[in-house]
């Protein structure tokens, strides 16, 4: 597996076929569509690879356990399925270097098990999806700023603290059934600047009680 796209340390993304440069395609994809190339059946380059578990979440045999005549896999293992053929090499062997790649389960994956979850996902056409970058950045520019507007109207400390709990667990919520949905939303950024949003109110709202007690002696509750 070549010109990978890490994200960190992570696979996240599909990898690119670099013999077709004129279109973001993985390799994997002529494997199985042939040359029918329809654009909304393949992911693009912002769409992350949706793995079914840690390594060993899809099965896989050795060939010794295929020649073993005494105790061979089941027919049902191979019968109407792909079948990817691949190295899983633990330790450097004669040179080569060993072919894992680290995944959002942190875990050490072998590459033709990731090739068979590519494969999968193709097939079943659940891969996890994002927006286009414009319509991110228009939906999180807009959340942002009619949370920060609501944020800054509310008094703290409790009512504020309330409204910020409230925002982070209906972030959980919604991302979270987006995912399910087949779909990745960000918004980690957007649950930061609310943190320091609260933080500005709050300090913002202590100045102004301390001045309103000191120039006219009233005592502002908070």
């Amino acid at each position: 597996m070549t010109n990978l796209p890490i994200d960190g340390a992570f696979l996240r993304r599909f990898p690119p076929d670099s013999h077709r440069a004129s279109r973001f395609v993985t390799p994997m994809s002529h494997f199985v569509f042939g040359d029918d190339f329809h654009p909304e059946k393949h992911p693009t380059r912002r769409d992350f690879i949706n793995f079914y578990g840690p390594k060993g979440a899809i099965p896989s045999y050795g060939f010794w356990q295929i020649l073993d005549e005494g105790s061979p896999p089941p027919v049902s293992a191979f019968k109407d399925k792909f079948v990817i053929v691949g190295r899983r090499l633990t330790a450097p062997t004669d040179n080569v270097l060993t072919e894992t790649f680290l995944t959002p389960f942190n875990s050490n994956t072998f590459g033709m098990e990731i090739h068979a979850t590519i494969v999968g996902n193709l097939i079943e056409q659940n891969w996890i999806r994002r927006f286009s970058p414009s319509t991110e950045r228009f939906f999180l520019f807009m959340l942002a700023g009619i949370l920060t507007y609501a944020l800054l109207s509310l008094r703290p400390f409790w009512t504020g603290a309330s409204f910020l709990i409230a925002v982070i667990a209906g972030w959980l919520v919604f991302s979270f059934s987006m995912f399910l949905a087949g779909y990745f939303v960000p918004g980690a950024l957007v649950v930061v600047q609310m943190l320091f949003v609260f933080l500005f109110s709050t300090m913002r709202y202590y100045k102004w009680a301390q001045n309103m007690q000191k120039l006219l002696g009233i005592k502002v509750d908070v």
